[in-house]
């Protein structure tokens, strides 16, 4: 007898049409990219994205802690103002909060760890393929 270990997705109904129009417009932007051609390869070659896909793995590694900070400091306020729910500006100000904190500490990094790492990286593999060609 075999049984699945994961269990099996099923999409929900009223899901259903959303992932596939989801689906869809993921297909025409890919295809737009891999023809490299109008708008949006003008929009993803425009110096702010180019800059957020260098930042893009300081991003990643740092909007956990960074989110984890943010929700330390709603527990804070939270027992400070224990009525009520926090509105919905205060959520989506913490939100801005946290987004613009992970760009600037991301912008940081990168500047300060990875690229001075790289750059040591590529002097040291210079260095070492130099000695091995004599």
């Amino acid at each position: 007898c075999a049984l699945p270990i994961f269990p099996v997705a099923v999409p929900h109904p009223i899901t259903l049409p959303l992932d596939i129009a989801t689906l869809l417009v993921f297909m025409g932007l890919l295809l737009s990219v891999a023809q490299n051609k109008g708008r949006v390869q003008r929009v993803l070659n425009a110096k702010p994205m180019r800059l957020l896909g260098e930042l893009s793995f300081s991003i990643y590694l740092l909007q956990a802690s960074t989110l984890a900070v943010f929700y330390v400091l709603v527990g804070y306020w939270r027992e400070e103002h224990p009525v009520g729910e926090m509105g919905l500006g205060l959520r989506l100000g913490g939100m801005g909060l946290t987004l613009i904190t992970t760009l600037l500490c991301a912008l940081l990094t990168y500047n300060g760890i990875e690229k001075p790492a790289r750059a040591s990286l590529r002097r040291l593999l210079v260095r070492s393929d130099n000695e091995i060609r004599g």
